[in-house]
Parts: structure tokens; sequence; C-alpha cells
């Protein structure tokens, strides 16, 4: 069982949810080589490597020695809180007892020919109706954060995430034609066309305005620094060039320093955006309302139902 165990990659909102064990994104996936919860051994240096590709794949080697944190728990658990079994079985309970409570209170207020069948039953009312007013506003508000994260929130952070990974790919673009010594000029032509793409993709992506424009101009000044490195390398000057874009002195300017200018920007809007879609998660985690609150105050207007019908049934056996 568990050779076949190892071949089976595993996940699910529920794994997300209730996985306890400190650890870090690193650990996680080297986990998956035991098919385990939490690492359970060292990893091998081939296993050490294959972590790396897939961290370096996936765009997650900013992340790999950080913690998972409360919060991601939370954020799994609202995701698949809203609208679920549970949920769901709280709201039909609480409807269901409502719909009987209040017929209780018709009946015997006819039999008795009372406003009021019994001060009791009227609490067991207002009990069951504050609870499931109380449960459906939880769940709107959860699904009005999620349904904010899913429609702006997250667009915003995947276009910051991609505006980000296309400038790195611009700056190997940019080394490799250099590199090339004299014979890059398709490179710095794909350089040229990669540019004038991301400047067309940030004018409209979603997200922050105010970083959006300072990155936009950001790479503006990267692509004429881009262009003069570009000059200097079709001019047979590749020494000069490359003392532009990998400038060997720290106070020399280049194409070098205007990359790290813009990755700066990018890198800032990239952590604003996930900054801003998990304060959305956190806001629709806070609203969940754990199950055993609605229960309680529905075995509470139980209780107060019952002793009001025993009540009147006494009175009027």
């Amino acid at each position: 069982m568990w050779s076949l165990r190892r071949n089976v990659a595993w996940l699910s909102p529920e794994l997300q949810a209730a996985y306890r064990y400190p650890s870090t994104v690193r650990a996680c996936i080297a986990s998956g080589f035991e098919s385990s919860i939490g690492q359970t051994r060292a990893s091998t240096p081939a296993e050490n490597a294959r972590v790396d590709e897939l961290l370096a794949e996936l765009e997650l080697v900013p992340l790999a020695e950080r913690q998972r944190r409360v919060g991601e728990r939370r954020m799994a658990q609202a995701v698949n809180s809203v609208g679920g079994p549970v949920s769901g079985f709280v709201l039909v309970v609480l409807v269901g007892g409502l719909v009987v409570v209040l017929g209780c209170a018709v009946l015997i207020a006819g039999r008795t020919r009372r406003v009021v069948a019994h001060p009791a039953l009227l609490a067991a009312t207002l009990v069951m109706a504050g609870t499931l007013a109380l449960v459906a506003m939880s769940i709107a508000s959860q699904a009005r954060e999620l349904r904010q994260a899913a429609t702006g929130d997250l667009d915003a952070y995947v276009a910051a995430n991609d505006a980000s990974s296309r400038l790195s790919q611009l700056r190997v673009t940019e080394i490799s034609a250099v590199a090339a010594r004299g014979s890059g000029q398709e490179l710095y032509d794909r350089f040229a066309a990669d540019a004038t793409a991301l400047t067309t993709q940030l004018t409209e992506a979603p997200g922050n305005p105010g970083g959006i424009a300072d990155l936009s101009a950001a790479l503006d000044v990267y692509t004429s620094a881009a262009e003069e490195v570009r000059l200097r390398d079709e001019q047979g000057d590749n020494r000069g060039a490359a003392d532009l874009a990998l400038p060997a002195l720290p106070d020399a300017a280049g194409s070098a320093d205007a990359f790290q200018d813009a990755n700066r920007i990018a890198t800032e809007n990239v952590e604003r955006e996930a900054a801003e879609l998990q304060r959305r998660f956190d806001a629709a985690a806070d609203a969940d309302i754990q199950p055993l609150l609605p229960i309680t105050l529905a075995g509470l207007a139980a209780v107060l139902a019952a002793a009001g019908i025993l009540a009147r049934g006494r009175r009027y056996r």
C-alpha cells in the first residue's frame, strides 16, 4: 500500500485546512516523496534537487523557507465552508425548527385565544429567528469577500506575478544577447518585442494604479538602458555592452541598475496584492461561525418551545 501511495499526489481543501504540522513550503513539497503528512525524514541530494526544480517551475522560490501561517489554514477553511454541507445542514435545521416553533405558537394561540401563546414560545421564536439571521449573514459575508477575491483581488495578484516574471525574463534575454558576442540580433529583437508586450499588458492590468504606473515608468527606463546596450554591441563594442549590462563597478550606471529598480517595484506590487488578497481571505475566515454556536442556540430555542408548550398544555388540559 505504501509503495502505491508514493505514486499518488493528493491535495484537497480538507488536507490544507487540517495540516497542523509546523513546516516550510519546501518541507511540504518534500513530504510528497513518502506521501506523508509532514516530512518524516531528511531528503536525499537528488530529492532536494527535484524540490528545487518544482519550486522554480511553480514560481515559489521566494516562499521556499516560509512557514505556513495560521491565516492560510483559516483561508482554506473559509473557502471550504462557504455553502458547504455543514452550513447547509445548519440552515435546514434552523429553518425547519423555526417553522415548527411558529406552527406550535399559532396552534396554541388559536386554542387559547391569546395573541402570544406563551412568553417561552415567543422567546424561542426570537432566538431561532436571530440564529437563522446570524448564520445567513455569516454565509453572505463570506461569499461577498470570496467573490471579490475571485473577481478582482486574485486577478490583480496573478497580473502582478506575471509582470514580475516577464520582467525577469527580459533580463535573461538581455544578458543572453550580450553573451552572444555580436550575434544576438534575434535575442535583442525578442527583448524589444517582449518589452513592448509587457508595456501594453501593464496598461490593461488590474491592481493598484500607482504601483502599476511606477512599474511602467521603471520599465521604460530599463528598456532605454537596454537599447543603449544593444547599440554598443551592434557597433562592435561587445565589451562596452557587457560593462553596461553587467557593470563591474558599484557606482557604474547601466541596464543592471535600471532592472533592479524595476524589479524592486514589481516585487512591491506582488507583495501589495498578496497582502490585499490575504486580507480578503482573512475577512472571509473571520466571518465564519463555528457550527456549535447555532446548534447551541437552536437547542436553547427548542427547550424554550418545549417549556411553553408544556406550560400551556398543563393549564388547558
